[in-house]
């Protein structure tokens, strides 16, 4: 699966010839990653808030996976 950003570095990769290919990974590289840390971060908020949710009204729902943020990201967009 790919994500917004990784769709738009590819396109803008087959569009534009770019001198300073360093400086592109570099930059290519804090934008994957700052994006890689706010998915991990949303997935670990938003188990939080089921638990929180489920707790606070006694749901009996399975138990959630035990699965962190890094295993969600790395199992979802590193096929």
């Amino acid at each position: 699966m790919n994500t917004a950003m990784t769709e738009l570095i590819e396109r803008v990769e087959e569009l534009f010839y770019i001198e300073s290919l360093g400086k592109w990974d570099k930059i290519k590289s804090e934008c994957l990653e700052k994006e890689k840390q706010q998915i991990i971060k949303a997935h670990t908020s938003g188990m939080a808030a089921q638990v929180k949710e489920n707790y606070a009204h006694k749901k009996l729902h399975p138990p959630l996976t035990k699965m962190n943020g890094e295993e969600y990201y790395n199992n979802t967009f590193n096929q």
